[in-house]
């Protein structure tokens, strides 16, 4: 154990000594809220940190153990669990997919998960808005590599997405024998019905140039782009009372999904691709669904392969062992745009978020999930 505050020089220097002695991984117990510093300093140097609040090794929440040991494996490369194969296929077999038909047809061939987001400052504040990119880099979709920048305070659309969609087909190509993927599904969250638009006319030119300057002309990859919104007031509940009885309003229990094969009484638009999923077990209170909207499609996707591709990605989210409430790849996008947030509460600039996000995107051979 060193002491230390959270001045970064002395940070830096205690983080210099334990990772010359060999440490992949240091655990950090606060006694103040000193988290922006500490990642800081840390994501700078390529050293992973978990922190941990005093008061909950005091008192330990229920289930912090696990939380804690999932997090840390997550962050020294492993995989906590992945879906079971639902085919006889053997491993081994040369599918990018592992296990063999456990995810989506589409990851036969290699395939790659994209998620963004972008956060913004609190109401009143001209501070930046911080953009986040991250992409799956293997078969199991449990590794992801962040691209994190700076730019105008509340702007929506990502200003560096072709430097980032170029820095992860890079790492990409690096972690699989130099293959391309041949499809990529983009889970874009934090857009309004409003700039559907936009995404089109500006982010998705931004990837399709990004795989022009590697060389890969339109439609060597295929791209969807899936726009993942829960800022609506829709509410999926089941009446379990008998008929003629008051009623007795239950939540939906996960894989639930409600789509336009309701006909006229749907309560999905009718102009677009749309669907809602309660993916999850609410633990608390009335589940609230995510509603997705597939805006752009290259690869020919039936609604139900999506409905169940984005179901199966929220059982693959590192930090719980359960199926959460939108797309694992939106949500790394999320807490990867927070990171950049806090980084930059703490002193950071725009060129530290790029040189952090070169730094862990190196295959060196340690995990990437610096993030999580």
């Amino acid at each position: 154990p060193m002491p230390s505050n959270d001045r970064p020089e002395n940070l830096l220097r205690c983080f210099e000594i334990m990772k010359k002695g060999g440490a992949r991984i240091v655990m950090v117990l606060m006694v103040t809220d000193s988290y922006g510093f500490i990642k800081l300093v840390s994501d700078k140097m390529g050293l992973p940190t978990q922190c941990v609040k005093w008061k909950n090794v005091d008192r330990p929440p229920r289930g912090f153990h696990l939380n804690l040991l999932i997090k840390l494996n997550t962050k020294l490369g492993g995989t906590n669990h992945t879906l079971i194969s639902r085919a006889t296929v053997k491993p081994g077999s040369g599918l990018f997919q592992d296990p063999p038909a456990s995810l989506s047809w589409l990851f036969d061939k290699p395939c790659m998960l994209v998620g963004i987001d972008v956060s913004h400052a609190e109401p009143g504040s001209d501070r930046e808005s911080m953009a986040a990119v991250v992409a799956s880099m293997d078969g199991r979709a449990s590794q992801y590599v962040a691209h994190l920048s700076a730019q105008n305070c509340r702007v929506e659309m990502v200003h560096a997405l072709t430097d980032a969609m170029m820095s992860l087909l890079t790492s990409f190509k690096e972690r699989n024998g130099g293959k391309m993927p041949a499809h990529i599904i983009i889970f874009r969250d934090g857009v309004s019905d409003g700039q559907f638009d936009q995404v089109i006319e500006k982010e998705l030119p931004a990837v399709k140039s990004a795989l022009e300057l590697m060389g890969y002309m339109s439609g060597s990859v295929r791209i969807a782009i899936v726009i993942c919104q829960k800022g609506h007031h829709t509410r999926l509940v089941y009446d379990e009372a008998p008929a003629g009885a008051a009623s007795q309003y239950i939540n939906p229990c996960p894989g639930l999904v409600v789509d336009s094969s309701g006909g006229n009484k749907s309560i999905v638009n009718a102009n677009i691709n749309e669907f809602y999923l309660n993916s999850h077990a609410a633990i608390q209170g009335t589940a609230k669904p995510c509603k997705y909207a597939l805006i752009f499609d290259e690869i020919g996707f039936k609604l139900s392969e999506l409905e169940l591709l984005t179901y199966w990605t929220t059982y693959l989210y590192a930090r719980c062992n359960k199926s959460v409430s939108y797309a694992t790849p939106a949500y790394y996008a999320h807490w990867a745009s927070k990171r950049a947030k806090d980084l930059f509460a703490a002193g950071g600039k725009g060129q530290d978020l790029l040189d952090i996000s070169a730094m862990w995107a190196r295959n060196e051979g340690h995990s990437t999930m610096f993030f999580i």
